[in-house]
């Protein structure tokens, strides 16, 4: 049977916020295989899926076509539908994803995207409190059709009615400002971002860098995540070369476990799980390190 009732939550920020990261865990498939095989698609030329420039290779358009085409076009229907699931459930999944669908097609973007997810999570919501009276017999009818109609159509209607021109009118912005940077103040903002991927392990200034990158994807600049991506590795790389250099210094069950957590961390940045054994990790390696430094009397 459909699932009806909103799940519980430790409070309407921490719901938003769950909300969002059930969105991006479900979206980064879309993100990893359509951008790996983009990258792919790039090793026989930059420009060799354009038909036009001499470099052209099928084997290289049909690679962007698949990963850039595809993968990628699905990448802010995926997040809206999630994110709509993750505050009431299976109803919200068909608007949410529609909701994102008009947010893609629009130029809305990523930023669409998440708006269409809330407003079609908390529709259902509240589509639920008005038709919590509603006959036993007629549950299913009401599940299969009076919601899926009725808030596919609340969720198309703002969409194209007020959502989709200011929205897109700030991706636009956003995106004019990045192509600005130049020089001195890309690196800057390279550093920023990369700093904020490395800061907290997985925590919310990591979760704020990564989902802005994401939108930066989602508008056609990939620069951002470059550097979000480098910055994310650190801390794995640097728990990984800690187990090799300083293992005299370092209990033999630590080390041994310091190296699978480093190789995960590295291949699934994402990860709620891996992130906070990373974490634990690093607190564990620090307790011991100041151990070994204290002075014995």
């Amino acid at each position: 049977m459909m699932n009806e009732e909103p799940r519980e939550q430790n409070g309407f920020p921490h719901e938003l916020y769950d909300s969002l990261m059930n969105g991006i865990r479900h979206m980064i498939p879309f993100v990893v295989g359509g951008g790996i095989l983009m990258a792919v698609s790039f090793m026989f030329g930059v420009n060799a899926a354009d038909v036009k420039d001499p470099s052209y290779s099928p084997v290289a358009a049909l690679l962007y076509t698949i990963g850039h085409g595809n993968g990628f076009a699905l990448m802010v229907p995926i997040l809206a539908g999630f994110i709509a699931y993750g505050i009431s459930g299976t109803l919200a999944l068909a608007p949410g994803m529609i909701g994102g669908l008009i947010a893609a097609s629009t130029g809305s973007g990523f930023f669409g995207g998440i708006l269409a997810g809330y407003l079609s999570g908390y529709f259902i919501r509240l589509l639920n409190q008005l038709c919590r009276k509603f006959p036993k017999g007629l549950v299913n009818l009401r599940n299969v059709l009076l919601y899926p109609v009725v808030s596919v159509l609340f969720t198309g209607v703002v969409m194209y009615e007020v959502v989709a021109y200011p929205m897109s009118v700030f991706n636009n912005w956003l995106v004019a400002c990045l192509s600005s940077f130049q020089g001195s103040s890309l690196e800057i903002l390279g550093l920023i971002l990369g700093a904020m991927m490395a800061v907290d392990l997985g925590g919310p200034i990591n979760k704020a860098a990564y989902t802005f990158g994401l939108a930066m994807i989602s508008a056609g600049n990939y620069y951002p995540m470059a550097a979000i991506m480098a910055g994310g590795l650190v801390p794995p790389i640097g728990i990984g070369l800690a187990t090799v250099l300083l293992k005299r210094n370092l209990m033999l069950r630590t080390v041994t476990k310091g190296k699978p957590i480093s190789y995960l961390a590295q291949v699934s940045l994402p990860k709620v799980r891996c992130r906070l054994r990373l974490k634990t990790f690093s607190e564990s390696f620090r307790r011991q390190l100041l151990v070994r430094q204290l002075p014995v009397r």
